[in-house]
Order: structure tokens, then C-alpha cells, then sequence
């Protein structure tokens, strides 16, 4: 036999021989064209329209993207962030290699990553044995509405109207003032004002007056009667007189968010 014929069998037959990654996510774009991949693993910037700065997200956490020129990225915790991304590119990885698309257009984005596996055939061995009685286990939504907390989200045994009241009355006890409030996607915005916290602006490396910040609030509503109240706290550093850019301010995220989930815990359980 031919040695070039050979040597094509072999391929085939290891290519049936291991599993084989397919892409089933689609980006559709607006030309009509359908790329077939995945987000590549890089935090995605995304400076929302409700004024609280730019978000970073996981591209694990999102399960789809409107495109556009703002874009509505949805989450795994049923946040919707609207905004724009920042630098005006998606990363891609496809079948064919990695590369780059402008979001403006991109129709949609729908994130549904599967494994397809393709194997050669094999004479039945042994029938195995019969299956162990399995052991009476606690609901999995439950175990993940717990596990699932990060230092930005805490998750209630309580329903989400009963959540929602205790955000506002703790937000007011922290004498902040709202901007928005859309209890139909449950959100909650607060006004921009300067952080005043000499501690953490000390350890920071800031002074009074350099610092302001803005608080965003989603109350998610789950399974079980469970309700996740989720926080994103931007902050700006003063440039110039009505000028300002977006800052990383770690000890002040973490002085907020430990005042906010105090007086909420307070406001649920005095």
C-alpha cells in the first residue's frame, strides 16, 4: 500500500481515538456571518451607563452579550450590565485561532461551550456492578447560592421585596443618596460623593478632597426563596477642576463594602 495512504490512516484513526473540542457559543455579527468559539479568558472592561465606573468582568460569568454601540452583557447571576467596553474589542478564540472584533459589530453572543467526544469501537468487557444506593444530599441550587458568595455579593434566606427594602433603609443609614432605582431589574444607584475615610485614604496614598466614589447595588432574586444582593463601588480620582478618571482604590472598596454588609445585616436581623 501506498506509504502517503498509510500515513493518512493513521491520523484518522488517532483522530477517532481522543476527544475532539468543538465550539458550540456563535457570535452572530451584523453582516450576517457566524463565528463559531469562546471568550478568550481575559477580565473584560466595561464602563457602565449608570455612572458607577468601569467594571471588570470574567468572561466565565457571562452568558451573553448584546453588541452594539452600548453593549447589555448578561451574567450567570442574572446581572445585566449596560455600557460601553472599554477599548472597543472583544477577544476571540476559534477553531482557526485567536483574533479580535469591534462589539459595535456584534449582533449577539450566546455563551454555550460544549465537549463532543468520538471513539473507536470497543468489545463489551464485564458487566459492572450493580450501582450503590446514593446517599440523600442537600438541593445543589442551594449549596451553589451559598458557595457562590464572592467578598462583593452576600446571599439571603429571605425574599427579594423583603431584601430590596433592607438595601435602601442600610444605603440610607450610610447617608447615601440615591441617583437610580429600577426595581424591575433591581438596581440601585447611589450619587457620586467624596470619600472621607482618612484611614484608608492614609493607606491608599490619597488626600481629602482626591477621592470621590459611587455605589451600585443589584438585588437578584434566586431558587428557593433565596435573594443575592450583589455591590460594585466605583471610584474617581480628581485630575483637575471638572475633570476626574477612574482610580483602583482596594482599602476603600474594602472599607465600603464591609459598612455596607454591616448595616445590612443590622437592618435584617436588629
Amino acid at each position: 500500500m501506498n506509504k502517503k495512504l498509510l500515513s493518512f490512516c493513521s491520523i484518522i484513526i488517532c483522530l477517532l481515538s481522543f476527544s475532539i473540542f468543538t465550539f458550540a457559543s456563535e457570535f452572530k455579527m451584523s453582516d450576517g456571518s457566524l463565528i463559531k468559539g469562546e471568550l478568550k479568558e481575559e477580565s473584560i472592561k466595561v464602563k457602565a451607563s449608570l455612572g458607577v465606573g468601569v467594571v471588570n468582568l470574567n468572561p466565565k460569568d457571562i452568558t451573553s452579550i448584546v453588541g452594539g454601540e452600548k453593549v447589555e452583557i448578561r451574567l450567570r447571576d442574572g446581572s445585566l450590565i449596560k455600557g460601553e467596553i472599554v477599548g472597543n474589542a472583544l477577544k476571540l478564540k476559534a477553531a482557526f485561532g485567536e483574533f479580535i472584533i469591534d462589539p459595535k459589530l456584534l449582533v449577539k453572543f450566546e455563551a454555550t461551550t460544549t465537549i463532543a467526544e468520538t471513539t473507536t469501537t470497543v468489545k463489551p468487557g464485564p458487566a459492572a456492578p450493580a450501582p450503590e444506593p446514593v446517599k440523600e444530599e442537600k438541593p445543589v441550587k442551594e449549596e451553589v447560592a451559598i458557595k457562590g458568595d464572592s467578598p462583593d455579593s452576600k446571599t439571603f434566606d429571605l425574599p427579594s421585596n423583603t431584601i430590596w427594602q433592607a438595601v435602601l433603609s442600610a444605603l440610607n443609614g450610610m447617608g447615601e443618596k440615591t441617583d437610580k432605582v429600577l426595581k424591575e431589574s433591581g438596581q440601585i444607584t447611589t450619587e457620586s460623593r467624596e470619600y472621607t475615610d482618612a484611614k484608608a485614604l492614609s493607606t491608599g496614598g490619597f488626600g481629602p478632597g482626591q477621592i470621590k466614589y459611587g455605589l451600585q447595588m443589584f438585588v437578584i432574586s434566586l431558587t428557593e426563596g433565596k435573594t443575592k444582593v450583589n455591590l460594585n463601588v466605583s471610584f474617581k480620582k480628581k485630575k483637575m477642576k471638572l475633570l476626574s478618571e477612574d482610580t483602583e482604590f482596594p482599602e476603600g472598596l474594602k472599607y465600603l463594602r464591609a459598612v455596607f454588609y454591616e448595616r445590612l445585616e443590622k437592618v435584617i436581623t436588629p
